[in-house]
């Protein structure tokens, strides 16, 4: 009898867009797909199910957007912030699909915060790889890492971020470092691809390429240049000065900084290069900010603009665009992989990183180096409440200059020893493996036991409450006889219950609300309304009985 494949669901942001978790995504399930072991079902966010871009995916794809006759999922979707993150799809794709395993590669608080409260969680082998970009990690992203059947870490300060703060007591089942296709990014004649962009072949080009958005430092990166501009200037090295350029890979606009003041107020815009993409024709370019639409030099249509996570430019067209430059520089307070540092390297482009995070392990090596941090500081309560990094500006400027001053040779070798660290360390061929191996590690559930189950188990909540009950036993009876669910919230969840009881508010992302014993009493019978309606349409389609419980069909 042929054994059954695994199927997998990987939940992240859409594996055809260009955002650095869809990169991760479709170089993953691509190599996943390719070693025929496992069933592959993709639930991507900012995508729906009907975009033709998904059709080129040779394994099945949900999209989280609602379509436009979805009526009823676009009233849950506009219910919940992390609705586009898939809360709301994912139960409906899972009852569809009855998956052996789910694998989240996202921030804690965009997906492990709802999946582990999925109706079906215990049903699947959970495979969480979370990004660990600051320290100390929060109580309750170490709870939810912990119900982890299998912990991945995309870098190494993860993996110790973990094991530091639990004393050992979290483990990390593997590193992958899934940072860049060194088949793709590679060296290129930098005279040719000069030509190509119009780029005189004796200029300086220092590039980044980041999301534009609070925690990529464009004012301060687009500051320190022209302080770089200034030392070359007193150092007497005015060919250096008149040559060099900063090129950005960004998006404007978006939910960042606004680029245009920062280079008006510093003066510096005929210095400073982007990155156009045109919708019309497919032609990139780069050239000075002229706006965030502007007329296509090729096919003259006003549809060019800078690139963003749904129009850009292909990989193999960045793998060219990091080839126009000299050096590469990611100034950021904080990384949880930082994929365009591999990426530089990779096109042998010696790179500078600020030493925090994830940033640090991959300038390690000649040819590479660290930016010192001039400071950390907290973020408040309502973001991450961790440390974070910002550059010292000297060091920057001082590490720039000799880099861009060393003689050719020394640039050349420094370039070949960042190529062979990404092939080494930092490839998508290794975390692939690694991914193979912890799904091949792992035991999954009998269906028969769960998506087969012939028992209906319904929650029948008890509401004699006790009297006399203090808020932390108030909560505690509630999770045990109203929800009956013990082991769905974390200690650190249940003191963040009690701490909003004994003040009346709780603060979250969206801001203070109200929180009282009968807003708490509330909240647990939405949920096991919540349970129950997931658990009769699951005995429903067991036993092929059209079920109302859930509202709506998946597609």
């Amino acid at each position: 009898m042929t054994k059954k494949k695994p199927k997998i669901i990987w939940s992240g942001e859409a594996s055809f867009l260009n955002t650095g978790f869809s990169v991760i995504a479709n170089q993953i399930l691509s190599r996943l797909y390719d070693t025929n072991k496992y069933e592959i079902v993709e639930i991507g966010s900012y995508a729906k199910t009907s975009d033709p871009r998904s059709n080129e995916l040779p394994w099945t794809f949900y999209g989280v957007i609602p379509e436009d006759h979805e009526t009823k999922y676009k009233q849950e979707f506009d219910s919940s912030v992390y609705a586009q993150f898939g809360e709301k799809r994912l139960p409906h794709v899972m009852l569809q699909e009855k998956p052996d395993a789910l694998i989240c590669i996202t921030d804690q608080w965009m997906s492990s915060k709802f999946q582990l409260k999925n109706p079906f969680i215990k049903f699947v082998k959970y495979i969480l790889h979370p990004t660990i970009d600051g320290r100390p990690q929060k109580n309750e992203w170490i709870d939810d890492y912990f119900k982890a059947d299998l912990l991945l870490s995309y870098t190494t300060f993860g993996r110790d971020t973990l094991l530091n703060q639990t004393a050992g007591r979290l483990k990390v089942f593997d590193v992958t470092r899934p940072t860049v296709d060194h088949h793709t990014f590679k060296p290129m004649d930098k005279k040719k691809i000069r030509q190509k962009f119009g780029i005189d072949e004796n200029a300086k080009i220092i590039m980044t390429t980041m999301r534009n958005q609070r925690r990529k430092l464009f004012p301060d990166l687009i500051e320190d240049f022209v302080k770089l501009i200034n030392h070359a200037r007193d150092r007497q090295n005015e060919e250096l000065a008149n040559n060099t350029y900063l090129l950005l890979h960004t998006s404007y606009p978006d939910v960042g900084f606004d680029i245009p003041y920062h280079l008006k107020r510093n003066n510096i815009g005929h210095k400073v290069i982007m990155t156009y993409c045109c919708n019309a024709c497919g032609h990139y370019y780069v050239d000075h900010y002229h706006g965030e639409q502007v007329i296509c030099p090729r096919c003259n249509n006003l549809s060019a603009h800078m690139p963003n996570s749904s129009n850009g430019v292909t990989r193999q067209q960045l793998a060219e665009i990091f080839n126009l430059a000299n050096l590469y520089v990611q100034y950021s307070l904080c990384e949880g992989l930082g994929c365009p540092i591999g990426e530089a390297k990779a096109c042998e482009v010696p790179t500078l990183a600020v030493d925090y995070s994830a940033m640090s392990e991959q300038v390690e090596i000649d040819g590479c180096d660290k930016i010192r941090v001039d400071k950390f500081f907290w973020e408040p309560i309502t973001e991450t409440s961790q440390y974070r990094a910002l550059p010292d500006s000297e060091d920057f400027v001082h590490k720039a200059y000799n880099f861009l001053t060393s003689p050719e040779w020394q640039i050349k070798e420094w370039g070949r020893n960042a190529r062979e660290d990404v092939v080494e360390n930092f490839s998508f061929d290794r975390a692939a493996k690694i991914f193979e191996n912890a799904l091949d590690h792992l035991d999954y559930p009998d269906h028969e036991t769960t998506w087969m189950n012939p028992s209906l188990n319904l929650i029948q909540p008890n509401m004699q409450f006790p009297p006399n009950l203090d808020n932390n036993s108030f909560v505690q009876w509630c999770v045990e006889n109203v929800l009956q669910k013990p082991d769905l919230f974390a200690q650190s969840e249940i003191n963040e219950f009690v701490k909003s009881l004994n003040c009346g508010f709780m603060n979250d992302r969206s801001g203070r609300k109200e929180f009282t014993k009968e807003v708490f009493v509330n909240h647990m019978l939405n949920l096991v309304q919540f349970y129950n309606q997931w658990e009769q349409a699951r005995y429903d389609k067991l036993i092929e009985k059209p079920s109302n419980s859930v509202g709506y069909a998946i597609l």
